[in-house]
């Protein structure tokens, strides 16, 4: 059965969508990007990146079988050669946005740091200063202090506690010695493996 490119349907329109929204998955992994991007936005880059992978498939097509880009377009076409033509176009995006990905990531946010503080922050505010908690390090060490919430801002994720406690367990879990380690601590947030907190976090 021969198909017209004129007349696809709306699911031949979803899919030739699909390629730029593949397209945009592939960039904000490659480019390591968290914050949301705004549903028109989206929208607008998927339409984009999918007409430019369609138009590279129709030149190539052009190019190779020495036709005219209006009578490629003009054209009736099988199901095997829209399907082709349609992994190519999710090839071509994928690609696409793997390189622009990998180019923000190395290049445009080298010396920046574009992770998200969100949650971080949600449960930094929710806190009643000074809260104790109990951070445990990626050595397996475990710190007891208060944590001192507004020092934390400037720092990202790291946390600052007073009146801090290195505690020991033994291989049940049980605490079996404690000793101070100074009137305060900075901790950062790359030696920290996780935080318990002792009060409630009201969220």
């Amino acid at each position: 059965m021969a198909v017209s490119l004129p007349s696809l349907s709306l699911i031949y329109a979803l899919l030739i969508l699909t390629p730029g929204f593949l397209a945009l998955k592939s960039y904000r992994k490659f480019g390591k990007i968290t914050s949301e991007i705004e549903r028109l936005d989206k929208a607008i880059y998927t339409i984009i990146i999918s007409g430019i992978s369609m138009s590279v498939v129709i030149l190539a097509y052009s190019f190779y079988s020495g036709s005219t880009i209006e009578s490629v377009i003009n054209s009736s076409y099988g199901v095997l050669e829209l399907s082709v033509g349609f992994l190519l176009m999710v090839f071509i995006s994928i690609i696409m946005g793997i390189l622009a990905g990998l180019y923000l990531d190395e290049w445009v946010n080298r010396d920046v740091d574009i992770r998200t503080e969100i949650s971080w922050q949600v449960v930094v505010d929710a806190l009643d200063e000074p809260t104790e908690v109990r951070a445990v390090m990626n050595n397996g060490h475990e710190i007891w202090g208060e944590i001192q919430v507004h020092d934390t801002d400037p720092h990202g994720q790291d946390i600052f506690l007073v009146y801090p406690q290195r505690i020991i367990r033994d291989e049940k879990g049980e605490i079996i010695y404690e000793t101070d380690i100074g009137k305060s601590v900075f901790l950062s947030e790359t030696e920290i493996s996780h935080i318990y907190f002792e009060a409630e976090v009201d969220l």
